[in-house]
């Protein structure tokens, strides 16, 4: 079953990734994470590509101290645009929604319509 915190609300895969390269380089809280990857919200945005890091497994959190996964440190260990790309396509096919999508589409190949629809009545909120 999944939740709406399943769900990340961050919109560039590229800065998910670069959450993992920022706790690698010390940044740990929401704040800081958000200053390394070069977003300014008071720390909102920090939250929601942090919470996108944890879906994809590359970092931990508690009371707003991010740690690095042995998968986050991985990724912040890679050296190309292109490595970093796959490795996180990879992460992100195995979270829950996405592999919930993909049986869908397996199963019953839906329109870009009904997988809209799909989305949404999947959507827990």
């Amino acid at each position: 079953m999944v939740s709406t915190a399943d769900f990340p609300q961050a919109d560039k895969l590229d800065q998910v990734g670069d959450v993992a390269r920022a706790v690698a380089a010390g940044h740990q809280t929401d704040t800081n994470i958000e200053k390394f990857i070069g977003l300014a919200s008071e720390g909102r945005q920090g939250r929601y590509y942090r919470r996108a890091a944890q879906i994809l497994g590359l970092v931990t959190n508690s009371k707003n101290h991010s740690s690095l996964t042995d998968l986050g440190a991985e990724y912040a260990g890679l050296t190309t645009a292109q490595g970093r790309k796959d490795f996180l396509a990879r992460c992100l096919l195995e979270t829950p929604v996405l592999a919930a999508a993909l049986q869908y589409i397996q199963q019953h190949k839906p329109s870009k319509d009904q997988l809209s629809v799909w989305f949404r009545n999947f959507y827990p909120g």
